[in-house]
């Protein structure tokens, strides 16, 4: 146990130089509070040290310029791409879209994921769509990395321990990569992921025009005090780059058990002006959307989570014709 922990700590210790060389942070602190907590198991460690860097968003393509096509960052996907971490080349993109044959046209982004168990749900029901996380503490990443490498393989593999069958039968056509993973076997890494362990704004601000279909904003940090309300992920100043990159219909989910900050958000939303709220009686605010996936806060109804109050909102504007 000792060694372990040990061992956990020097994982710690290599996230923090890793902080320490980013040129972002040493610019402006983006992130608050800590980043990581308890000692990591030698399994999640191992998911960080070896699914990480496949599924990162390099930090070189986060511009904040408005130019990162969501799309280049999922093709191709081939083992080759993945370890180089770089997206396909500009001038091989419309071949590569042709042989996708609209696979994974859909593109998800979710913002502070915590332990990831709703993203990953949301992946095994609707493999055909691309997913986005950003998560800027250790050891939800860590735990979200450990999950999705449970996912079956092409070959129809076992889903692995502990993995929930879903309703959909729905079938991906996009190859996972097979990795082997220290002390683990080999584990199937879905291809239709990427993530980023830093500032979620980061990718909101690089990621181009009417690009994303969804943005989940879940039990996001209240930040209670007046003085810390200009690190609330929704803003006056955030809600612009949120409706900049939702696509026409597009939708703004946020949930929260925070009395105070549901009526934030949604004064700060109604306020910005160009969102619909698609709620027509208490009812569709104070209960789940259809179908919905619930965090693992909401199912321990921790902390008042037992009140929950969801949050969803449309982009303007009719949807482009396919």
């Amino acid at each position: 146990m000792a060694a372990l922990a040990g061992k956990s700590w020097i994982s710690s210790a290599r996230f923090k130089k890793k902080l320490a060389e980013n040129k972002i942070f040493k610019e402006i602190k983006r992130v608050y509070g800590r980043r990581h907590g308890r000692p990591l198991s030698a399994s999640r460690q191992n998911a960080f040290e070896e699914i990480y860097p496949l599924v990162e968003i390099p930090l070189e393509l986060l511009t904040e310029q408005g130019n990162l096509d969501p799309f280049s960052l999922f093709t191709p996907l081939t083992r080759s791409s993945l370890r180089s971490n770089h997206p396909l080349p500009h001038g091989e993109r419309e071949e590569a879209a042709t042989a996708a044959e609209g696979e994974g046209e859909k593109t998800i982004l979710e913002i502070g994921f915590g332990n990831g168990e709703r993203l990953a749900e949301a992946m095994r029901r609707e493999p055909g769509a691309n997913y986005i996380g950003a998560e800027p503490f250790l050891n939800g990443m860590t735990a979200f990395l450990k999950n999705i490498s449970t996912f079956p393989s092409l070959e129809g593999g076992d889903q692995g321990e502990g993995v929930e069958s879903t309703e959909s039968t729905e079938k991906s056509n996009t190859p996972s990569l097979t990795l082997p993973l220290k002390g683990e076997g080999e584990m199937y890494i879905p291809p239709n992921i990427r993530a980023l362990m830093d500032d979620a704004l980061l990718i909101v601000r690089s990621l181009t025009d009417e690009s994303v279909d969804e943005i989940y904003i879940l039990n996001p940090d209240p930040w209670h005090k007046s003085r810390h309300h200009k690190r609330r992920i929704v803003r006056a100043e955030t809600l612009p780059d949120y409706h900049r990159i939702l696509k026409p219909g597009g939708k703004l989910i946020m949930t929260t058990d925070v009395v105070p900050l549901a009526d934030w958000m949604q004064t700060e939303t109604e306020i910005f002006g160009e969102f619909d709220w698609t709620a027509e009686t208490p009812a569709d605010w104070q209960n789940p959307p259809k179908n919905w996936i619930p965090t693992r806060y909401e199912t321990k109804k921790a902390k008042g989570a037992s009140k929950m109050t969801y949050l969803v909102y449309q982009k303007k504007g009719l949807p482009k014709a396919a």
